[in-house]
């Protein structure tokens, strides 16, 4: 399995227990971006180039990125009826004592790097630009907020801040995941259990070439986010500097004749509860030993 999701997350975690649990960029300030980590559905209002009015709806997803020292946010919503996607950053500039945010979207392409702060139960980040010849100011702002929402504005000045009109509406209402239980453990053969337990050894060797040897000789690796791998030696190369403590377990498994699958999950603890899921499908080998024609994972984490 690439534990590309899995490396990271145990890199992130054990820095954590040998340092403060604050990020290294940490600023008090930053927190006032605290209430927008999660997933959201979104009533939207935007108005259209011909001055009309169109409302839909959107989702997004908003959680902490690099270290914790930013937000990131994936839009997904339609405007006139086409698809309509858009990525936001959230910081803060130490220099400037401004928080930020810089916002990309698929109908303009353009970034648009806004800086404020929160004034009162508002926080309003401006950006200025010139259009058409003309110096204009965009802002967004954020207010009514509250644990379980938050509206959002896009504004436009066109006399420097004095008056300003809405080009957005959009009102955040937080998503509430139930808890979903884990599914159960189930007991593999010995032969099978064999090959989870060389992998988690490999694993945490970091031993690219004992993990290439786990596979068929025209195995292949179909890591998440990334393109396919076949045969041992690019499963090498794929796994290369990769590792660490590593959990399978299984959740299902199959044999029928020298054919054979495992459906499992992961973790970096045994006990832990999954950090995400896989599926390896198996050939027996002539010596009598199953090894992995084809090995999938994803995390659990919404990313």
């Amino acid at each position: 399995m690439h534990w590309l999701v899995l490396t990271v997350s145990l890199l992130t975690h054990s820095t954590l227990a040998q340092t403060p649990t604050r990020p290294p960029c940490w600023h008090s300030e930053f927190a006032a971006f605290s209430f927008l980590e999660g997933e959201w559905k979104i009533a939207a209002e935007d108005r259209l180039g011909n001055g009309t009015w169109e409302k839909s709806n959107a989702r997004a997803w908003i959680s902490r990125d690099l270290q914790g020292c930013a937000l990131v946010e994936n839009f997904g919503g339609t405007r006139e009826n086409k698809p309509f996607s858009g990525r936001a950053y959230y910081g803060f500039n130490s220099v400037t004592g401004q928080l930020q945010r810089v916002w990309v979207d698929s109908e303009h392409g353009m970034y648009t790097p806004h800086e404020g702060a929160k004034a009162g139960d508002e926080i309003a980040l401006d950006y200025s630009m010139t259009l058409r010849g003309q110096p204009v100011i965009l802002r967004d702002a954020f207010f009514d907020i509250t644990p379980a929402a938050f509206k959002f504005e896009s504004r436009r000045s066109n006399d420097g801040g004095k008056t300003w009109d809405v080009t957005s509406k959009l009102t955040y209402t937080r998503v509430v995941q139930e808890p979903v239980a884990p599914l159960p453990s189930v007991e593999l053969p010995a032969e099978l259990a064999r090959v989870l337990t060389d992998y988690e050894v490999a694993w945490a060797a970091k031993d690219a070439k004992a993990l290439a040897a786990l596979f068929t000789e025209d195995g292949f690796v179909l890591s998440s986010g990334q393109m396919p791998v076949r045969g041992r030696e690019a499963i090498a190369k794929r796994y290369e500097g990769a590792g660490g403590p590593l959990s399978l377990r299984g959740l299902a498994w199959s044999v029928n004749g020298d054919t054979g699958y495992i459906i499992g999950g992961y973790a970096g603890e045994e006990g832990k509860d999954d950090d995400g899921k896989f599926t390896l499908t198996l050939k027996k080998h002539t010596d009598g030993r199953w090894l992995i024609m084809s090995d999938m994972d994803n995390t659990n984490r919404r990313r």
